[in-house]
């Protein structure tokens, strides 16, 4: 017997990950939910859950909590960091970061060998600065 589970296709994850992969503004799963029932009236909240989670433990999409408690995803993998605003709660990519030098201003021991960096930084963003 195969120990590996088949997985399925399914139209709504393939979806979902289209959404997000075409989404720049970190979205929650109610958002991706309000906006994808429109051309998928058959959605339920609990399947764009399920979808999330399983599109998370693969690895297609990272979780990221903001300011508000909610978890908000992203289909950008590769590393980054993100801005939140601790005003509006919109969160940014932040793409130039010279992960060797993060790595190294840490001062980790030897015997630690970080494999991934999650940086989040919370502030005001340009538009709520101005307010």
């Amino acid at each position: 017997m195969n120990s590996e589970k088949q997985v399925r296709y399914s139209k709504q994850r393939e979806r979902i990950y289209d959404y997000l992969c075409s989404s720049m503004n970190h979205p929650c799963a109610e958002r991706i939910y309000e906006d994808l029932k429109k051309e998928m009236p058959n959605l339920s909240l609990g399947t764009v859950y399920r979808n999330l989670k399983f599109l998370q433990d693969t690895g297609k999409i990272t979780a990221l909590k903001s300011t508000d408690g909610i978890e908000h995803y992203d289909a950008f993998c590769s590393n980054h960091a993100h801005y939140i605003c601790q005003e509006c709660g919109e969160i940014f990519d932040i793409k130039e970061i010279d992960y060797s030098t993060l790595t190294k201003s840490l001062n980790l021991d030897e015997c630690f060998s970080p494999q991934k960096i999650i940086l989040t930084v919370v502030g005001q963003c340009p538009k709520c600065k101005k307010n």
